[in-house]
């Protein structure tokens, strides 16, 4: 049976699910084994967010199963599971990332073990560095590419991927970089908007905001100067930065400053139908409205009525006219600053915690299974792998006699 029909036929024994912060899943670098630190579960960002929706995000999908942060029918722990990380991007911590959090709810121990993993997570990055053939170099290893960029996998290196891409290859799954935002997303959409609409409308000290490092961006830097002839957008990036100081990195300091604003153009880098990084989701956890483009299929996930959107407008025009329009009618600004994020108020399937380690489990599965049997030898070939071993015997035999 291939790999992709295992993926999609291998059912995945549930038991009763322990709480991640319970289970204290020892992570264990084995590069640095004094760094040994206990597992604990993702820092609630109750600080962080100010933009939340009517209602609590239902976490329940359309096909019966749970999501969310916690989702009561993962698998119960099993025993030790080896990772490793390669080419992540520089502040990327192997110890303690989303993947270790997700897999040590069905694992004692994580360990991080970059000579013998039993998965090998490879990103984009290399640093300079030529890409290793990861497949060659741990063959037992369940080799996936990761990706945060608008990349495409390589499957003669990889043996899974995920990425943004919508694709019915299913040896891919569909994970967004939004993936990473999914704690503070449920946090922000758990709460609701303190005060009174009059109280809102009062913290926006600003008109919109524009947060970028990376000059490259025709249709992001296009609208910043349309926008501009408009009312001043501030910019507080590297690129095109007009406030006098650069804004802090920090989250906490990088949403506060968000937060000022009635508007925020959060514009990919590039367009590519799935493609939707943290950008939008970051807007409405600070609490502002976005103007977006980059995923023509951003509705998919998306609720439509939470944010601006290029793809629905169609023009740099219609949308500047959109902007204007909310910026003079504060009902209509409310009533979007107050939509849900998600489409139908669920959060999407594929951000599901059981179902994103369920296609790593067995794709883990079938790689032991794999690994494990023995090669199968048609009858022909044996028939014919006999008749050349009685030919060398008979040579064998008449150079004796000679």
């Amino acid at each position: 049976m291939s790999l992709q029909q295992v993926l999609a036929l291998t059912p995945t024994k549930t038991l009763p699910h322990k709480e991640p912060h319970l289970l204290n899943s020892a992570i264990v670098d084995l590069d640095n084994p004094k760094s040994s630190e206990t597992l604990e579960t993702p820092e609630a960002p109750g600080a962080l967010e100010t933009r939340h929706s009517r209602d609590n995000i239902d976490t329940t999908n359309n096909i019966g199963g749970a999501g969310g942060s916690v989702d009561p029918t993962m698998v119960c722990p099993e025993k030790v599971l080896k990772l490793s990380f390669q080419n992540f991007w520089r502040s990327f911590t192997p110890s303690n990332n989303v993947f270790t959090r997700l897999l040590s709810q069905q694992y004692d121990q994580i360990i991080i073990d970059d000579n013998e993993p039993d998965i090998l997570f490879y990103s984009c990055f290399r640093h300079g560095k030529p890409l290793k053939d990861f497949q060659k170099i741990y063959p037992k290893a369940l080799i996936i590419f990761y990706t945060g960029e608008n990349k495409r996998p390589d499957f003669d290196r990889c043996d899974l991927s995920l990425t943004f891409d919508w694709s019915k290859n299913l040896k891919n799954y569909r994970l967004p970089l939004y993936f990473m935002r999914k704690e503070r997303i449920l946090t922000a959409a758990g709460l609701r908007l303190p005060g009174t609409g009059q109280q809102i409308l009062a913290q926006k000290k600003g008109f919109c905001c524009f947060l970028v490092s990376n000059r490259r961006g025709h249709q992001r830097n296009k609208l910043f100067h349309k926008l501009s002839e408009y009312k001043q957008v501030d910019s507080g990036g590297r690129f095109l930065n007009n406030i006098g100081y650069m804004v802090p990195k920090s989250q906490l300091a990088t949403n506060d400053w968000i937060r000022g604003y009635k508007f925020m153009i959060c514009f990919e880098n590039s367009e590519y139908p799935g493609y939707t990084t943290e950008k939008l989701p970051n807007t409405y956890i600070a609490g502002t409205v976005g103007i977006y483009w980059g995923n023509p299929l951003v509705k998919r996930d998306f609720n439509r009525k939470a944010f601006l959107s290029y793809h629905e407008e169609g023009s740099t025009k219609d949308l500047i006219k959109r902007v204007i329009d909310l910026d003079h009618d504060d009902e209509k600004y409310l009533a979007m600053l107050r939509e849900p994020l998600f489409r139908n108020n669920k959060l999407p399937i594929q951000l599901q915690d059981k179902n994103v380690s369920d296609f790593i489990r067995n794709g883990l599965k079938q790689k032991n299974k794999i690994g494990s049997q023995t090669p199968r030898v048609s009858r022909q070939t044996q028939a014919m792998n006999k008749r050349r071993t009685k030919n060398k015997n008979k040579k064998g035999n008449k150079k004796k006699m000679s």
